[in-house]
């Protein structure tokens, strides 16, 4: 089945991470590179993430790239040819049906910038158009993640214990972790239940063993602890700190919690911020509307058009909040009856389009909206113990007020 779209997380929130372009996966949730063409290609996001200040551009030099990547040169060369988007076939090459879409595939991930007899092998990441990546932004320095966030490229999180390790990964090690981090993200879980048959489909390998001994590899069992046991087609799997050692199933509670205080003390700086806070609010519709029912954060009084009668007994509908808008909202949705020969239902026809609480007070008083407002902003002058204003003289007036900010 597709992946499932992926939302903001709090899983990696302690674990550093570097950025990788979502193509490293297709729109199933499989790995689209492998073997060699995989590990060059992490390796050219690690060095564009290491150079903040090349607008994505990095040196591509054989030998570190040897050391990194556990490959030869000769496999180095061909996978960066590949990644520009020239495959190359040899007769003695057997290709899985995994690797033979991503082969076919002509689209550029990396983009030679520079280079020659004289010069060095310059590559960067590429767009999807590709072009570099590069952004230009004077004197600011910009990592990949950054660079790949500011022109809406998505992008996958890869632990930075894992890209800095890509010689212990060679292989199906790499492509079965990488996989493993894809699973809990799509969950969005760091102790999930996986099927081997998926995760194998996922990784493009065959065979059982060589997905048990993926399990095994250490740098793997690091982050990631497999519970199966032999003949089961499921095994439990639970991300891990690398270096700590603690589960991120707790960490990322913790993270969870955290982002819920932010949000509270968002909405209360918010509320701060308005001109009158709800609880002020609250207190002035009560003053006004003692017989208003409290219903959570909603308050019912009785609708001025349809008075709330059904069944031939009348209940407060008219619904008002005031944790919503400058000085609150308030709708009436009640229904009233079921035409017999349609069958359609009626509600109530109550416009609120354009009024806000303080025009039932007017409505109510026979008073204009402006003068309802200026007595609720004495009311709460006073509930400050501030001195109030001066109310205006009592006028002709209509209860309707314009569309947009507060009607008065």
């Amino acid at each position: 089945m597709p992946s499932k779209k992926r939302k903001p997380g709090k899983m990696f929130e302690k674990v550093p991470t570097y950025a990788v372009p979502d193509v490293l996966f297709d729109s199933f949730g499989y790995l689209t590179l492998h073997d060699a063409d995989l590990s060059v290609y992490l390796y050219c996001c690690l060095l564009a993430s290491k150079k903040r200040d090349e607008d994505g551009q990095f040196v591509f030099e054989i030998e570190p790239a040897k050391a990194a990547t556990g490959y030869s040169e000769r496999q180095i060369w061909r996978a960066l040819g590949s990644l520009q988007g020239n495959p190359q076939r040899t007769a003695a090459r057997t290709v899985s049906a995994q690797q033979k879409p991503s082969l076919a595939k002509k689209k550029p991930l990396i983009v030679k910038v520079s280079g020659g007899n004289f010069l060095k092998n310059t590559y960067s990441i590429s767009t999807e158009e590709g072009l570099c990546i590069g952004i230009y932004r004077g004197d600011k320095k910009e990592t990949l993640r950054g660079m790949l966030y500011s022109i809406g490229l998505g992008y996958f999180d890869v632990p930075c214990y894992l890209m800095d390790r890509l010689r212990e990964l060679k292989g199906a090690p790499l492509a079965v972790v990488l996989t493993g981090i894809k699973q809990a993200i799509d969950e969005p879980n760091a102790k999930f239940v996986a099927s081997l048959k998926e995760w194998k489909s996922m990784a493009g390998i065959t065979k059982d063993a060589v997905l048990h001994s993926a399990w095994e590899c250490e740098t793997v069992h690091d982050l990631m602890r497999v519970a199966h046991k032999k003949g089961q087609r499921r095994a439990g799997v639970e991300l891990f700190h690398p270096v700590r050692g603690t589960s991120l199933t707790r960490n990322m509670a913790e993270a969870m919690d955290r982002a819920a205080e932010k949000a509270a003390i968002s909405a209360y700086e918010a509320d701060r911020a308005r001109e009158y806070t709800q609880q002020e609010l609250e207190q002035w519709f009560l003053s006004e509307f003692p017989e208003a029912e409290k219903r959570d954060d909603e308050f019912y009084v009785d609708c001025p058009e349809c008075h709330g009668m059904r069944h031939e007994k009348r209940t407060p509908t008219l619904r008002v909040r005031f944790d919503k808008g400058a000085v609150g909202v308030m709708a009436c949705h009640a229904f009233i009856k079921r035409l017999k020969r349609s069958g359609d239902d009626v509600f109530c026809s109550f416009d609120t389009k354009g009024k806000v609480p303080y025009h039932l007070m007017a409505m109510r008083d026979r008073i204009s909206p402006r003068q309802a407002l200026q007595k609720m902003r004495n009311y709460i002058l006073v509930l400050r113990g501030e001195t109030p204003e001066e109310t205006e003289r009592e006028g002709a007036f209509s209860i309707s007020g314009p569309a947009d900010g507060i009607p008065i």
